[in-house]
């Protein structure tokens, strides 16, 4: 957590890539993690989560609850 994220893609079709948090790509911060679920739903009693993010890859799903920076 506290990990930065930017959006190489749209907001239909994100593609999140971790950057330093004092990077001006900077556009989200993960303020939750939930490892080995879909459930994005999940976010929804993170209190600071303005959007949740799915991630799958090598067997690993992950939902990122992320805030605008």
């Amino acid at each position: 957590m506290g990990s930065c994220m930017h959006n190489e893609g749209t907001q239909s079709s994100p593609e999140l890539n971790t950057v330093e948090c004092s990077s001006g790509d900077a556009e989200y911060k993960v303020v939750e993690k939930f490892d080995g679920t879909s459930d994005s739903s999940k976010c929804e009693s993170v209190e600071e989560a303005e959007i949740s993010y799915y991630q799958v890859g090598n067997n690993h799903n992950v939902v990122l609850c992320l805030k605008s920076l």
